[in-house]
């Protein structure tokens, strides 16, 4: 969801662009999941395993014979005769936009025609907006193939499969920088860890010496964004109107998590219904606040009537990590040091120490997670100094250390001509895409406004895919 005037769509962001935040360097560490780079995991997975299960391996067909197609041309038996196919340029699909069925999923499903995703990241079953972000890009990957294969008929399908797959990663690091941090970071932070992208050239920052892998700290630092998770999801048309049927939202979140139902409705569309939705309306403050939704009914049992509280689950990781106080990261990012004296928090509102002081005994003792999120936001962002600190560092590690970074020159990143096309990218023209809308905000990190104008889709710059073509 986007926020109200210059503000921002947050959710979900931080699963989406594969980020899993338990790796830290010199001392024993808890171990990462997943891929720490902004490689698109999410949607290839960062195993060769896991890509294996993802990418669409139907590739030759016999006179007589019948095959399974469960994806972009829809689920059936189809026979073919004397024709070979050659379909592992793709990623999986199911219902020709949906993601596939994960017969090893165990979601809660209510009808019996519905099933559990499966995509580059287990918990894209979460709740359903995360579901569709995953949705996007692995149609993005799929539209890049058909375009490719126009501009370079003679190309292979690994070769257009690999090669959309370099394209859309570029897309995803540079809508990371220049869209969604730009949207939450200060000014000064984007400048001072050269967050920015080059607005032509190359910009060649590999640094062998830089460590990517994700800090602890980090990990529990960037949980701010569960202070976006609202109280509901829903589904629209268009930019403005909510869809009607059988079954109209606002539907409670609550029964959505870990339940993939509203993928399904309308004629299983919800995923695009979903992401206008996102677009269309304000998502929750960053700030002290978890809803009642995530706190105290996250993953709900309604037999049981058990369920977990995010919040706590949150300061506990820190705690079971050895993450130290709040005050310690001040330090480190160079910001004043706590004392005993509760007049040291003086980048928290007299009424938030009010409710510190219920709590802890000492500053000293508050918890990262705690203290960062009830900071004062700095001019001109959604985070505090603390948030802004430990953000802006591990952004800088994950671009600087990456040696595949999406601006550096051949033989790793593109020619000049293909990097000026990857810049002209926005989150906006993935989702015109995706969704065939005719018109959508400027940025869809923001709500419309009159800094972020509603434009029609086709005024939006996207990439000219034919800036790839081999010459014959």
């Amino acid at each position: 969801m986007s926020k109200h005037k210059n503000e921002l769509y947050l959710q979900d962001m931080d699963i989406l662009f594969g980020i899993i935040f338990l790796h830290g360097t010199g001392y024993r560490q808890q171990q990462n999941e997943e891929t720490s780079y902004i490689d698109g995991s999410t949607v290839y997975g960062s195993t060769d395993d896991q890509l294996s299960v993802l990418r669409d391996r139907v590739r030759f067909m016999f006179p007589g014979k019948k095959v399974y197609l469960p994806n972009r041309g829809g689920v059936g038996w189809a026979a073919f005769h004397n024709v070979t196919i050659d379909r592992d340029r793709y990623m999986i699909t199911s219902n020709k936009y949906n993601l596939p069925r994960n017969p090893k999923g165990t979601c809660t499903l209510n009808k019996k025609f519905e099933f559990c995703h499966n995509a580059g990241h287990s918990e894209v079953n979460q709740v359903p907006s995360l579901t569709s972000f995953h949705t996007l890009f692995v149609n993005e990957h799929n539209r890049i193939v058909d375009a490719l294969s126009k501009v370079n008929p003679t190309w292979d399908a690994n070769k257009l499969f690999q090669e959309a797959r370099k394209i859309n990663i570029a897309q995803l690091q540079h809508i990371i920088y220049n869209g969604f941090l730009k949207a939450i970071l200060s000014p000064s932070t984007m400048s001072k860890y050269k967050l920015r992208s080059h607005d032509d050239g190359y910009n060649n920052c590999y640094d062998i010496k830089r460590d990517a892998s994700i800090s602890n700290e980090f990990g529990i630092a960037y949980r701010m964004g569960h202070t976006w998770i609202p109280t509901y999801q829903d589904l629209y048309i268009d930019l403005h109107t909510r869809q009607t049927g059988r079954e109209t939202g606002p539907f409670d979140i609550v029964r959505t998590f870990n339940n993939p139902h509203l993928i399904f409705l309308n004629q299983r569309t919800g995923s695009q219904g979903i992401l206008k939705w996102l677009i269309s309306e304000a998502a929750p403050t960053t700030d002290r606040i978890v809803e009642n939704s995530a706190r105290n009914r996250l993953f709900q049992n309604f037999t049981t009537n058990e369920s977990f509280d995010l919040a706590s689950l949150n300061i506990n990781r820190g705690r079971d990590h050895g993450i130290p106080p709040y005050g310690k990261h001040r330090e480190s990012c160079r910001l004043s040091a706590l004392s005993a004296n509760w007049n040291s928090l003086v980048d928290h509102h007299s009424t938030d120490i009010t409710l510190l002081r219920k709590v802890y005994d000492d500053p000293r003792d508050i918890d990262l997670f705690t203290g960062a999120l009830t900071e004062r936001r700095e001019t001109s962002s959604e985070l505090g100094p603390t948030l802004n600190c430990i953000l802006g560092r591990e952004f800088q590690n994950l671009k600087e250390g990456d040696s595949y970074w999406y601006e550096r020159p051949k033989p790793q990143g593109f020619s000049t001509k293909q990097l000026n096309e990857i810049r002209k990218t926005s989150l906006s023209a993935v989702l015109c895409a995706y969704l065939d809308l005719k018109e959508i905000s400027k940025d869809a990190f923001k709500l419309p406004g009159d800094s972020n104008p509603i434009v029609r889709c086709k005024e939006l710059p996207s990439i000219d895919l034919t800036k790839w073509k081999v010459a014959s």
